[in-house]
Order: structure tokens, then sequence, then C-alpha cells
């Protein structure tokens, strides 16, 4: 990849804030993806399973299964160490996590995942807008 000089890097940068400055206060959605554990309480023998919901202000619209392609990390972590769960779990796995609770302490799930690119027509872009000033531009 090419080196940008430093005044180069700078206008990219001011043009990247300016257009999201501009796109900020005008109501373009994005779908939130989000995890949910079931059960919302656990205790040692329970199952602790992780939903991967994808919806609009957390209004779940479908759960997604594991996609590996996407998932570029993906780990449970404790205090005694972590798991890589990308080396265990299928591709396609739903719930994105399920594991059985086998004694008392603190864990965090981790799951990252890459942009998706999307191409879509100026139809149904302006669909998903909330805002008309935005498609005046």
């Amino acid at each position: 990849m090419p080196r940008l000089l430093p005044s180069t890097r700078s206008s990219v940068l001011a043009f990247t804030v300016a257009m999201a400055s501009f796109l900020a206060p005008f109501g373009v959605e994005a779908h939130d993806y989000w995890l949910v554990q079931e059960p919302s309480t656990l205790k040692v023998g329970d199952t602790c399973s992780m939903r991967l919901l994808v919806g609009d202000r957390l209004e779940p619209e479908l759960e997604r299964a594991l996609q590996r392609d996407i998932t570029t990390r993906y780990e449970w972590l404790t205090a005694s160490g972590s798991l890589d769960l990308l080396e265990s779990l299928p591709e396609g796995a739903k719930p994105v996590f399920q594991r059985k609770v086998a004694q008392t302490e603190t864990a965090l799930l981790v799951m990252d995942r890459d942009f998706v690119d999307i191409e879509t027509t100026y139809g149904q872009f302006a669909g998903r807008c909330t805002s008309p000033a935005i498609l005046d531009t």
C-alpha cells in the first residue's frame, strides 16, 4: 500500500471528519448487532447461550449464525486465561456460543467482526434514510 505524505493524510482525515460531521445529523440507519445471554442469570451447571441479534434500535429482526469469514476475533476471556472460539466452533453455529458453566467466575466474550461491503441501488438506499435532506445532496 502506498504511504501518504503527512499533508495528504491530514487532507484525508479532514475529509473523513467532514463527511462524518455532515452525515451525523441525518438519519441514515444501519443495523445494530448485539449479543444476548440466555438465561440472563447463571449458576454452576447451567448452560450459557449467546445469541447474535441484528436489528434497529435494539429491536431484533433476526438472529445471525457464526460467520467465520468476517469474524476477526472471537474469544472467551477469564482470569485463568483465554480460549479462541474461532478454532473450536463450526461455521454457521447458532447460537454463536453455548457452554456449560463449570465454576463461579467472571468471563468476557469478545467478538470482533469485519466490515461488510454492501452494494445497493439508490432506491434501496433512499428507503433506509429517515431524513430526506440527505438525499438532496
